[in-house]
């Protein structure tokens, strides 16, 4: 049996340019037609940036600072995950409220891996603060840790978490 596939002249020369002109097109239009390896990523000179940070400055994550609250007697509940608004260089941070303060007060618990880093954020809460009103934060540092109590929180209640955070 003979079987003769006829095939139309224009489809066949149609098909021929396409696959001549997938051949010299230029840039992302031809890899979408030929197999392109990854291009080859080439480190920048230099140590990486994580290398740079001091890594005996980590010393607590914000969830020791929580638990050290907690076993010390502090109102701590409604405990988060939390995003901070400065420049966003902490590592992690924990959010809690102290409701004895009122309804949705509380703080903040950020850990660092830099002191540059937790300067940084410490100046920028800061720079919140009015000086001539009462402060939207009291703010208190010790080794990697920034401690953000709630200004509406009375200056007596947010040295008992300073204390805290001191006697770790």
């Amino acid at each position: 049996m003979d079987l003769k596939l006829k095939i139309d002249p224009v489809v066949c020369v149609t098909a021929v340019l396409i696959l001549f002109s997938c051949l010299f097109l230029p840039g992302q239009k031809a890899d979408a037609f030929r197999q392109v390896s990854p291009p080859a990523i080439i480190p920048q000179p230099g140590p990486p940036p994580h290398a740079l940070d001091d890594p005996s400055f980590y010393k607590w994550s914000g969830l020791e600072i929580i638990s050290a609250f907690e076993a010390g007697g502090l109102e701590v509940v409604n405990i988060q995950k939390g995003l901070t608004i400065g420049s966003g260089t902490a590592m992690e941070s924990t959010i809690f409220l102290i409701p004895s303060s009122g309804e949705n007060i509380g703080g903040l618990v950020s850990s660092y891996r830099s002191r540059k880093e937790l300067e940084e954020d410490s100046r920028y809460y800061s720079g919140m603060n009015d000086p001539s009103g009462p402060p939207a934060w009291r703010i208190f540092q010790r080794a990697n840790i920034l401690l953000l109590i709630s200004g509406k929180v009375p200056e007596e209640k947010a040295m008992l978490y300073k204390k805290a955070l001191d006697d770790m």
